[in-house]
């Protein structure tokens, strides 16, 4: 189920589609492509996407820039959830000031910017939304210009050879501890970051939380472990970083699919 508070079309600016979405679903949706380029600044809940066979998790704050003509899913999960965003689409054709920018800029995958922020821009958007007049579609180009403005300010952040040094170190960090009980406070340490921080790169330069990667980490471990050795799964979860067995179990058939005896029998037979 999808509901609209707004839509906007303002051809005449590039701005192809502009409006304000909540989704409530409980499938995964249809693979489909936009002439335009793409942002979802995701204002509220959480949600998985494929944008060309790649997945992202994206919360409040995140934003997904997906290029034109870019095949891309939707929700990507059968996982029932509620996510309300915002919902830009730029002609990069356009002539304009504002398709130059979209097509010429490069754009990460998946950037974190500030909640507060994109939250602070949906509404103004939607405030000159209801303008009349020729100051309606000055204000709504101004909005425009404001979340994509969050945007380009978050991606500088995160290329910076500082923030590369310091995702580098946060990985490294990863994997030397990962049978610790880690969480995203003692990486930022290691990195001397805020957790506030952290998130924000970690985000912007792998599409996912700092613990997210952890989880991801483990599980690889796992699969190896299983793969290569004659560990006990009980072992190999230890070996892992998961304290419960139990709890492995059922994340490690969450993330790969199959249940981690069933995976060391197909490795085997492979």
């Amino acid at each position: 189920m999808m509901t609209n508070r707004y839509i906007v079309r303002e051809p005449a600016s590039g701005i192809e589609f502009l409006s304000q979405v909540h989704f409530r679903f409980d499938r995964a949706g249809a693979t489909h492509t936009h002439a335009q380029v793409q942002f979802l600044f995701i204002l509220a809940g959480k949600m998985l996407m494929s944008v060309e066979g790649v997945s992202y998790s994206l919360a409040a704050g995140d934003v997904a820039i997906v290029p034109a003509k870019a095949p891309h899913v939707v929700p990507s999960t059968d996982s029932p959830a509620n996510v309300e965003l915002l919902d830009l689409r730029i002609n990069t054709r356009h002539h304009g000031d504002l398709g130059r920018f979209a097509a010429q800029t490069e754009w990460p995958a998946v950037v974190r910017a500030s909640p507060h922020g994109i939250a602070k821009a949906a509404d103004e958007l939607s405030k000159g939304v209801a303008r009349e007049g020729p100051v309606r579609a000055a204000a709504i180009l101004r909005g425009v210009w404001s979340v994509l403005t969050l945007v380009a300010d978050a991606a500088t952040s995160a290329q910076s050879p500082h923030a590369d040094h310091r995702i580098a170190v946060a990985q490294q960090f990863v994997l030397e501890h990962l049978t610790d009980p880690i969480g995203a406070d003692d990486i930022a340490a290691a990195c001397e970051l805020s957790v506030s921080q952290l998130n924000r790169l970690f985000r912007a330069h792998t599409g996912v939380a700092p613990v997210q990667h952890v989880r991801t980490m483990r599980i690889e471990r796992a699969r190896e472990l299983l793969a290569t050795s004659l560990l006990s799964v009980k072992e190999i979860a230890h070996a892992s970083g998961f304290v419960c067995p139990n709890h492995f179990c059922r994340v490690f058939k969450s993330d790969v699919g199959l249940t981690p005896g069933d995976y060391r029998d197909r490795a085997g037979r492979g």
